[in-house]
């Protein structure tokens, strides 16, 4: 089985990245740190522009007494939330990225997320980010970017797109009674079954049942997951297949499933298109930098498929050539079951279960969360940073002196 990563290992990356990398993100699953409510009501009282069905978290709570709230064991953290907007980037990246603004440094850390680009932006407001508009951010699976202040949209949909997209809502409802039968089935009761959740997103939208999971106790891989996961999937496709094919015969739309998510969006658009536009942007800036790093953790699905960031990982040799800047790859490779106390990756999400139609990455690195990834982002920093304003870790030095295990 696959292993993490060693110290010795971790080093040696290090080394490898040079003095200014480029660290490109997705973001859920990878840097970002999800927050769960463990009591039946929210602590803080939710606005009334905010939505009950996608956070607990009230807007504007500040990072500091969230951390407070965690401490008291209202919440619990781990790698995914249970509402799509109860995420938070770790405190020591969000000072990482506000340094880097105020130095005029846009090019240290940038997020490349399938997320909707208004959900990807607040999330990093509501983290402590200071000015939004100066974080290097591609949304939208490529879509939509935001780079040095200029807001570009690469693909647009039409009303008829648009339409399409929104008839999810309808779909949610419909296929309800058919994922409510299915809980039933696999674990003997549907009792309090939360209902699906559509998110809306650019050029995509999302069907979501993680709280179906979270309810009944059950964690990603499992097999009420993959039941769930496998009907809404089947239906979707036929679905995303009545939409007219583009001009080459090619179709519009595709679906991919997530972790405790489908998806429809526009087939055209992925992570690759987005890694590429931030690219050719950092190349251009007066600094850079001496490597790129793309860390992702939607991989593989265990079914011969790939996730998002596959295709942004697979670009690695093809983007080191043509651009004669070295390319790396961290995998973000979730313990089974996603628990953060486990020291397995999970067998499901290795690149090695993708079929043959799909060339297996080149990973350099294997980390089990999204805190794991932050200390080596503040590691490739710490010789940057003389002052130590993030140096509470290890220097790449000290993690090859001390014993090799696994993290």
């Amino acid at each position: 089985m696959t292993a993490y990563s060693s110290y010795s290992d971790i080093a040696h990356f290090l080394n490898k990245i040079g003095n200014a990398p480029l660290f490109v993100c997705d973001m859920d699953g990878n840097v970002m740190t999800g927050y769960t409510l463990k009591t039946d009501t929210a602590p803080l009282p939710l606005k009334e522009t905010d939505e009950a069905r996608r956070q607990t978290i009230p807007y504007g709570t500040p990072p500091a007494v969230l951390g407070g709230l965690v401490k008291e064991g209202t919440y619990e953290t781990g790698i995914f939330a249970e509402k799509a907007m109860d995420a938070r980037l770790p405190a020591p990246l969000v000072d990482l990225v506000n340094h880097g603004i105020e130095t005029n440094q846009p090019f240290r850390i940038a997020f490349l997320t399938s997320r909707g680009a208004n959900d990807a932006r607040k999330l990093l407001v509501e983290s402590g980010i200071g000015n939004v508009d100066a974080v290097t951010l591609v949304a939208d699976s490529g879509a939509t970017l935001f780079i040095q202040g200029r807001k570009t949209e690469a693909r647009k949909l039409n009303d008829g797109e648009k339409n399409f997209l929104a008839n999810l809502e309808y779909l949610a409802a419909y296929y309800q009674k058919d994922v409510q039968a299915l809980v039933a089935v696999t674990l003997g009761t549907a009792k309090g079954c939360p209902k699906l959740f559509v998110e809306h997103k650019g050029i995509a939208s999302n069907i979501h049942y993680r709280e179906i999971l979270s309810h009944f106790g059950q964690p990603d891989n499992s097999d009420l997951d993959k039941t769930i996961g496998a009907h809404l999937k089947e239906r979707l496709d036929v679905y995303a297949g009545l939409w007219p094919k583009d001009l080459n015969g090619e179709s519009v739309f595709k679906t991919l499933d997530g972790p405790a998510t489908v998806e429809v969006k526009v087939a055209s658009m992925h992570k690759g298109h987005g890694l590429a536009a931030i690219v050719e942007e950092a190349l251009g800036s007066g600094v850079r930098p001496s490597a790129i790093v793309f860390a992702g953790d939607d991989v593989a699905k265990g079914n011969g498929l790939p996730g998002t960031d596959y295709y942004a990982m697979a670009q690695a040799r093809i983007f080191s050539a043509k651009y004669g800047v070295p390319f790396l790859n961290i995998h973000t490779h979730h313990p089974i079951g996603n628990d953060v106390n486990c020291d397995r990756p999970d067998p499901d999400k290795s690149p090695g279960t993708l079929s043959l139609a799909f060339n297996k990455p080149d990973i350099d690195l294997i980390v089990p969360t999204p805190s794991a990834l932050t200390d080596i982002i503040l590691r490739a920093y710490s010789r940057s940073m003389p002052d130590a304003k993030f140096g509470t870790r290890l220097l790449p030095e000290a993690a090859a002196a001390g014993p090799v295990r696994e993290i």
